[in-house]
């Protein structure tokens, strides 16, 4: 099962529900996968930059529903900026 979706400026995360899954992913707009959980879980969130998304599965997707972690966690409002994994971290920062 596939499903497109957009997540919009100020938007952080997507939540997912499925059922009679083994693999729940998420591909980029350039059909690249971005994240992937092989967990049984029924509810799935991941943590994505705005823009547009495919979620897809071999079970069935349920209600897909995007948000922000500040809704979830208000004590992250203030939160410092994501680090770029492609570079090592400054050390003594």
């Amino acid at each position: 099962m596939k499903k497109q979706v957009e997540i919009p400026k100020g938007k952080d995360n997507i939540a997912m529900s499925l059922t009679g899954h083994t693999f729940v992913r998420l591909l980029d707009a350039k059909g690249d996968e971005i994240f992937r959980s092989a967990s049984s879980a029924q509810d799935v969130t991941a943590v994505v930059e705005p823009g547009t998304y495919t979620v897809e599965t071999d079970g069935k997707l349920g209600k897909v529903e995007v948000g922000s972690l500040e809704s979830l966690h208000p004590t992250l409002r203030s939160r410092p900026a994501a680090a770029d994994a492609t570079k090592p971290p400054k050390l003594g920062s």
